[in-house]
């Protein structure tokens, strides 16, 4: 027992001197293992848009940042039936809710969050920033890991306008635990998805007429 007591000193300075991607994977170890991979059948694969040229993978240390969604928690109410019910009210005895209050009803699970958060680290994704009341995870990572982590390829394309964008033809894939508690997953095509009008006079802000 005594010479345990004295190695335990040799084992916490070693542990503090290892890097912080080292510390991180041993903390990772700690965390109960993934599922297999399934598509995500809410994210269709994005196609190019016609006339697009294929210029290849995106370079693997690109960064890349995406948004994450996340279903309300289970047992959240019917939000469309308790609106109907605040709007029979008459308005002076309405109870309109506070954002803390909509959070505590149709936010994320804290059990679901957590273990999306602990995939996307563990594929070496960054998390920005992760919100129970939106539901939304904000990640970022380079392209190498964001196709490791959702079994995608990036590639680059030419648009018929020469606008350049990043899209994959496969729909991702998470963890069959992960799947459940993901509604969207954003941030792998960038094409623009809106165009103006050819034709069509544009209005600046002060600007006169009909």
């Amino acid at each position: 027992m005594k010479n345990l007591l004295r190695l335990f000193p040799i084992f916490l300075f070693g542990y503090i001197g290892l890097s912080p991607t080292l510390r991180a994977e041993c903390k990772l170890q700690a965390v109960a293992p993934f599922g297999p991979l399934e598509p995500l059948t809410e994210a269709k694969p994005a196609l190019p848009r016609p006339g697009s040229e294929n210029k290849g993978p995106l370079d693997g240390n690109v960064t890349v940042p995406l948004t994450i969604t996340l279903r309300p928690h289970p047992g959240a109410p019917d939000m469309d039936k308790l609106l109907e019910q605040m709007a029979a009210q008459p308005p002076a005895q309405r109870h309109y809710l506070t954002r803390e209050e909509m959070a505590k009803l149709e936010g994320a699970s804290p059990e679901e969050m957590d273990r999306a958060v602990q995939y996307l680290k563990s594929k070496g994704l960054v998390v920005k920033s992760q919100d129970l009341g939106s539901r939304m995870i904000e990640v970022e990572g380079k392209a190498s890991d964001i196709n490791r982590a959702f079994d995608v390829v990036l590639e680059n394309y030419v648009g018929p306008d020469g606008r350049t964008y990043h899209s994959t033809s496969t729909a991702p894939s998470v963890p069959s635990d992960v799947k459940p508690a993901i509604t969207g997953l954003f941030g792998l095509d960038t094409r623009q998805v809106a165009f103006p009008r050819p034709g069509l006079p544009i209005r600046r802000a002060g600007a006169g007429g009909p």
